[in-house]
């Protein structure tokens, strides 16, 4: 989320704020924690939830003390993990009401970020993307090989293309974030969600930002 607006970040937490007060959010899961960024910005509007870092660089455990910012953090490339494995005791269902996905896939290969999505679906009711949708080279960003962007230009069409089950989206400059669902309970209040922000942010953002939302059914 470190290239979000702050229009984006309005967005993450009017979405999410509203859907734990609809007690949609118990557990969450961030995938690639980094400085632990979703933490600070989301924790203190899900007070009882119960969140999850996932962080490939274990360097970056010790520098943001990200066991302080989450319950569990699990080292491990989010690639090869067993999701299902996460939650003690086997709980049928998705073990994840919301995974985060922020600044993520444009780090791997367009084939490794679709079956990544894929596998969230199955262990998550709700994911948010977040995402560049122009072309944004990077490389390493102190020393962490990880940081590097490995696909640095999806568009909004692209990714609207390749990943299923997006409800609603919210783009800002050249930041797009979007929330998937395969769980056909969350129709509604997803629908629900969209109205409510869609109100919020054309009251909030000045008419001279470039912004799109919209849904998807």
């Amino acid at each position: 989320m470190a290239g979000s607006s702050e229009y984006g970040k309005l967005f993450t937490i009017l979405a999410v704020k509203k859907l734990f007060e609809e007690g949609l959010i118990r557990r969450v899961l961030d995938i690639g924690a980094g400085s632990g960024t979703y933490s600070e910005l989301l924790r203190g509007h899900t007070p009882d939830a119960e969140w999850h870092g996932v962080e490939v660089w274990e360097p970056y455990l010790a520098e943001y003390d990200l066991h302080s910012k989450y319950d569990v953090i699990h080292r491990a490339d989010a690639r090869e993990l067993d999701y299902g494995s996460l939650i003690p005791g086997g709980e049928p269902g998705p073990g994840f009401d919301l995974t985060l996905c922020g600044d993520v896939l444009e780090h791997m290969e367009k084939e490794d970020a679709q079956v990544l999505i894929s596998k969230l679906l199955e262990n998550s009711r709700m994911i948010l993307i977040s995402i560049p949708i122009i072309h944004y080279p990077q490389g390493e960003v102190h020393g962490n090989p990880y940081e590097a962007h490995v696909k640095d230009d999806w568009s909004h069409e692209e990714v609207i293309a390749s990943f299923p089950s997006i409800q609603t989206f919210f783009i800002h400059n050249y930041i797009g974030l979007y929330m998937l669902s395969a769980a056909a309970d969350l129709s509604v209040p997803l629908a629900r969600l969209n109205a409510g922000i869609g109100g919020i942010i054309k009251a909030k953002v000045p008419e001279e930002h470039v912004v799109a939302w919209g849904a998807f059914q």
